[in-house]
């Protein structure tokens, strides 16, 4: 089976499950080959969801997955345990996305000429990446060191909007499987692990950024450890982050933009108008929040 698959993590965000099927059934034609599958936190009520066309149970496919209790305020890690759970479901080809994601011009499926195993693009900018060439700080060796990596064995990549050279660094707000080889359980295996140990509950408590990324990096160096040198750039003008344009030195032009990720640029802006006949008015209800606690 192939799927679409993206995380429900609090009942805020089912606004923007809708928005998001909605520009899979509207503006892509993916549904001719991919499954929708979308996994909520069995701790988030859906009393409130309308399953009628919004949320249609013949095209999408309803998860619910455990998130344990004493991890619900580490960042995201209830995003890759919901990964975890869709990805054994899709063997033959996974796209994973955030919730806040949204296709706008995406009108073909990928053409054949595009045989890598795995898709992904580099962090937007460096938060705890390492510039290349740096020592690795106490978080990456522990990783490193847990899943048998070596970054140094790896060419750098430059960050997509702050344009520095980093160690490999992937962002996971759409990661595109073809040849499924565990990644996300390898990823999700190895957080509770590190999770149990005193340093690593000790080195994120004191550092912000690594509570909210440690996820990130984990899932960097698992799929290092699976793939390798196989891991490719995701299409040209897939999951651009709408929210950092403003940030972006060379912007592209955005109605060339095949999907987006908006994370809160909608708590603050209003839709451009160069994505506007995309849309159908579905940006009015998908402010963000954060709830991890």
């Amino acid at each position: 089976m192939r799927g679409i698959g993206f995380y429900v993590g609090h009942v805020n965000y089912f606004a923007h499950a809708k928005a998001l099927i909605y520009s899979i059934s509207q503006n892509t034609n993916l549904l001719e080959k991919y499954e929708i599958f979308m996994a909520v936190g069995n701790h988030v009520s859906t009393d409130s969801v309308q399953f009628n066309e919004a949320f249609d149970p013949k095209m999408t496919h309803l998860v619910s997955v455990e998130i344990p209790v004493k991890l619900r305020h580490i960042p995201y890690l209830d995003k890759l345990i919901a990964a975890q759970s869709i990805e054994s479901r899709c063997d033959e080809g996974l796209i994973w996305l955030d919730v806040e994601s949204y296709f706008c011009n995406f009108k073909r499926l990928l053409p054949n000429e595009m045989t890598g195993e795995i898709y992904v693009n580099p962090v937007d900018k460096k938060n705890i990446g390492i510039a290349y060439g740096a020592s690795l700080p106490f978080i990456w060796q522990e990783i490193t060191s847990k899943l048998g990596v070596d970054l140094t064995d790896f060419d750098g990549v430059y960050t997509g909007i702050s344009n520095e050279k980093i160690y490999p660094y992937f962002n996971i707000g759409m990661v595109w499987i073809e040849v499924s080889r565990g990644v996300f359980s390898l990823t999700v295996d190895t957080l509770f692990q590190m999770l149990e140990m005193d340093s690593v509950i000790d080195d994120i408590e004191k550092n912000p950024l690594s509570m909210i990324f440690i996820h990130q990096a984990v899932f960097t160096v698992a799929m290092l450890k699976l793939y390798g040198d196989l891991i490719l750039p995701l299409p040209q003008k897939m999951n651009y982050p709408l929210h950092l344009f403003e940030e972006d030195a060379n912007p592209p032009d955005l109605r060339q933009i095949q999907s987006i990720r908006y994370d809160d640029f909608f708590d603050k802006h209003p839709l451009p108008a160069d994505l506007a006949s995309w849309f159908n008015g579905q940006e009015k209800n998908v402010k963000s929040i954060w709830y991890y606690r």
